[in-house]
């Protein structure tokens, strides 16, 4: 407001003064007018008794002429008459334009504008007429000239007000809100008048500005928000690397007490036992093997063995779900196996590729409903070709906006403390090391179906 006020105060006093310099001006042509109007009426009075005047004198002398210039009745009007000496002290100045007959002069204590004819005898005919007679019309001039400038000086301030606080005042106070709304952390509703003047120009950098600082802040939010989800991961990371390297002690140390189970078991099935006796042994022994190599499949998992070895796909694919066996019979979940390319060799680090197999199923199965099935099927088109291990749920699926953020780090759609979001990104690191690759079926209804592509080994 301080600022459209100075605009109104500004403007108000030029206009004035404008205003006061034209109505001088005015008036004094107005008086010059008015004077030349004078000099006009008392050059005609001359113009009509000089004549008259002139004879009398030249006839009678001075007596006479003034009996004459007494008869014309020119001695109380509005232009009047007198004879003079024409020696006599006029009192005067000069006249409009310096012209040496006319002059202003005060006769009986009136300020009059004169006009003389120099006549015979030492005498002058003189016509004069009071200055007071345009006095009434000055004063007119001077007081519509005052309503004038109150009636302009009154517009100027509606004038410059509006137009003030429209195009300046307004435009600066929503500035001034931008730049609060930028301090305050709040969203603007105001868009400045597309081209527009320098104001408009302005504020549409300030709500540039404000956008970008908002833009940063979320990103520094952001920010900050993953870097404390990269920290909860990593350290989660670090005691899921604690746990396993405890899990395959564990496992190493439970192959001992296995062992002698394993031979005692031998021992009573070489004895001639009853047959129902004998069942149960064949049973527990049966278990004792699968525990056995359930605990191999762990160590070779957990050393991550990095010789490379040819493999049939199912041996493979058999291998992890040993490893996951408990997990997802736990679940309650099935797991099968089947396909055209069980056959197929595949040549690697089979450790590492259990290892992505593994991650694989252990995303299946979580992402599963109880009594339901995951499954694994390989398939080959011919001999010789790359074969194409497939893993498919039955659960949510995928939604399309987590479609291209899958294989991103540390992206989990499980609960928060739930998933690392790292098993996707080590699978498809092993699987290219192989020279295959693993992605993810955006036509596969009904669930999830992640599709891993191996080269083979010709036969």
């Amino acid at each position: 407001m301080k600022i459209v006020t100075k605009i109104v105060v500004s403007t108000v006093l030029w206009t004035f003064l404008m205003l006061s310099v034209e109505g001088y001006l005015r008036l004094e042509r107005e008086r010059y007018l008015l004077e030349q109007d004078l000099l006009h009426e008392c050059s005609m009075a001359l113009m009509l008794a000089e004549p008259g005047i002139r004879d009398a004198l030249k006839q009678g002398g001075p007596e006479r002429a003034r009996a004459a210039l007494a008869a014309l009745g020119l001695h109380d009007g509005p232009v009047r008459l007198r004879l003079v000496p024409a020696n006599a002290a006029t009192n005067a100045a000069d006249g409009p334009d310096d012209d040496p007959e006319a002059h202003h002069a005060t006769i009986d204590g009136r300020a009059v504008i004169a006009l003389h004819r120099p006549l015979a005898d030492g005498l002058r005919l003189e016509a004069y007429s009071p200055i007071a007679r345009g006095d009434a019309f000055i004063h007119r001039e001077i007081s519509s000239l005052l309503l004038l400038m109150l009636l302009i000086t009154v517009a100027t301030i509606g004038s410059a007000w509006w137009f003030g606080w429209r195009f300046v005042g307004h435009k600066l106070a929503q500035m001034s809100n931008v730049v609060r709304a930028t301090a305050e952390r709040r969203d603007i509703a105001y868009t400045p008048r597309e081209g527009g003047d320098e104001l408009d120009a302005l504020a549409r950098e300030l709500i540039w500005m404000h956008e970008t600082i908002a833009a940063s802040r979320l990103q520094i939010e952001a920010d900050a928000q993953h870097k404390q989800h990269l920290y909860t991961q990593l350290r989660r990371a670090d005691r899921l690397a604690t746990v396993g390297a405890l899990s395959s002690q564990i496992a190493h140390e439970i192959g001992t007490p296995l062992s002698v189970v394993r031979g005692r078991l031998e021992r009573a099935r070489q004895r001639q036992e009853a047959p129902r006796i004998l069942a149960e042994v064949e049973h527990a022994y049966g278990q004792v093997e699968r525990l056995e190599h359930i605990i191999r499949s762990m160590l070779d998992y957990a050393r991550g063995a990095s010789r490379r070895e040819v493999a049939p796909a199912r041996e493979l694919c058999e291998r992890a779900m040993n490893v996951i066996a408990t997990f997802y019979e736990r679940q309650g979940v099935t797991v099968t196996l089947g396909g055209d390319g069980l056959d197929a060799s595949i040549q690697g680090n089979i450790s590492a590729l259990e290892q992505a197999l593994v991650n694989l199923l252990r995303n299946a199965v979580q992402a599963s409903r109880e009594s339901t099935e995951v499954r694994i099927r390989v398939h080959q088109d011919a001999p010789g070709e790359s074969v194409q291990i497939a893993v498919e749920d039955q659960g949510c699926g995928v939604s399309p906006e987590d479609f291209q953020r899958i294989f991103s780090p540390f992206f989990s759609t499980r609960a928060r403390g739930e998933g690392t979001g790292l098993g996707l990104v080590i699978a498809v690191n092993i699987v290219q090391e192989h020279g295959g690759q693993l992605v993810l079926d955006p036509e596969y209804d009904g669930g999830a179906r992640f599709i891993i592509t191996l080269p083979t080994v010709p036969p």
